[in-house]
């Protein structure tokens, strides 16, 4: 019984987190072809560009601390290092605000998209929502309030989804997806902040600045070599959108931002939650037997067991299934998804075991690797761009990363092993 007690508390708590995130995808999903045939792909590249300066930004405003949490054996340092994330949050948010008000025209032209300058002075709002969202995300992380983390998916996407549906029925098209994404972020926010609040209290009352100076020297390395890291890593995934909308066209950047939505985004949050909950598990181990290889076995083989058969049958179907589900217009999709199928699935299988850089703290070699993937894609790009060939960029990006993602796996595959590996 003693055995299989911890297997059984990983299922249930992944089962908590999946059930959450399937339900919070399902709402999207279910609306998206309502969506497909109320706004326009050139509307919808918009609001991709939107999330793609969002996400890439987002990496600064914490510092990458809020990623240092689970690692203390102490709630109360944990504490302080939340309020040290969410601090640096508010000011880098505030400098992010002053940015956009003197140079919101050069950079609307820099991105190739004038539309975009209206929505630059949000930007910083939503970046403040995501920063601390993320630090009070991970905090519920590391107390294994797994339901709490799945129903503020929930809530979010429930809260997005229906906005953006009701702007777009009542001819608020052009607010309708950044203002319902805003929306949503903020809504999970409030609740997130409720039941930490309610919760721990006590325990962040009893925080101080000096603790916080003092962790902040302790996981400097975060900062140092996390933030440029992460940076890339959400470059890499995000300079598509921006760069069709630069190279190519907003409308080639709305397709592709329909293929994330449908395959990509349920998938990774999938994923997610099966690397939520192999974070915890992986970190305790790690930190006090010196390993996690079991750990790491035992979710990459969940991992696999997932994704085999379904992505293999979506490789083979996904044209036709937009062209039914979405429109006949947005068949083109379905083509950008069975070009990328390799790249989501080995995504979905290792990209969860890659917090073993941060658990085994080799932040220099994940800052090489993502160095190497940014770098593959903008050259996929940059050769597209040359021959006036979009499918070409796609290809080799899709070869770049799965190539990339196996390298990740061995890399992750030998730290699981141990300290002195």
């Amino acid at each position: 019984m003693n055995r299989t007690e911890p297997s059984n508390q990983t299922s249930k708590s992944i089962l908590t987190l999946i059930t959450g995130t399937s339900i919070a995808q399902a709402i999207p999903i279910a609306i998206s072809p309502i969506l497909t045939r109320i706004y326009t792909p050139e509307q919808f590249g918009l609001f991709a560009l939107y999330i793609s300066l969002i996400s890439i930004i987002s990496i600064i405003a914490t510092g990458r601390y809020e990623l240092a949490i689970m690692i203390p054996r102490k709630d109360i340092d944990a504490a302080n290092i939340t309020i040290l994330s969410i601090s640096i949050t508010a000011y880098s948010s505030l400098a992010l605000m002053i940015s956009v008000f003197f140079l919101n025209g050069t950079i609307s032209r820099l991105l190739g998209n004038p539309e975009i300058k209206t929505w630059l002075y949000l930007i910083p709002f939503s970046v403040l929502i995501t920063g601390i969202y993320q630090s009070l995300y991970y905090w519920c992380n590391r107390k294994r309030d797994y339901k709490s983390i799945a129903r503020n998916r929930i809530y979010q996407t429930g809260t997005t989804s229906s906005t953006q549906l009701l702007c777009g029925v009542s001819g608020l098209s052009a607010i309708g997806l950044i203002g319902g994404s805003l929306i949503g972020q903020l809504i999970s926010l409030i609740s997130l902040t409720t039941t930490v609040w309610k919760e721990d209290h006590d325990t962040f009352k009893k925080t101080h600045r000096l603790n916080k100076i003092a962790l902040a020297k302790r996981f400097s390395d975060f900062p140092k070599f996390l933030i440029l890291s992460h940076m890339l890593n959400s470059a890499a995934a995000q300079s598509t959108i921006i760069l069709m909308n630069v190279l190519f066209s907003s409308a080639s950047a709305g397709f592709f931002a329909l293929t994330q939505r449908v395959i990509s985004t349920p998938a990774s949050i999938i994923a997610k939650s099966i690397g939520d909950v192999f974070r915890q598990e992986a970190s305790h181990a790690y930190t006090h037997n010196g390993n996690c290889q079991k750990v790491y076995i035992k979710t990459l083989k969940k991992l696999f067991y997932i994704s085999t058969v379904p992505f293999i049958v979506f490789y083979y179907t996904a044209p036709t299934l937009f062209e039914f589900i979405f429109g006949s217009h947005w068949k083109i999709s379905g083509h950008y998804a069975q070009i990328l199928t390799p790249m989501f699935y080995l995504r979905f299988n290792l990209s969860p075991l890659s917090t073993m850089f941060m658990i085994a703290e080799k932040q220099k070699q994940d800052l090489l690797w993502q160095t190497i993937l940014f770098s593959l894609i903008i050259i996929s790009f940059i050769f597209g761009h040359y021959f006036k060939d979009l499918l070409f960029s796609l290809k080799a990006i899709s070869g770049s990363y799965s190539v990339m993602f196996i390298i990740n796996g061995l890399m992750t595959w030998k730290f699981s092993k141990g300290k002195n590996i």
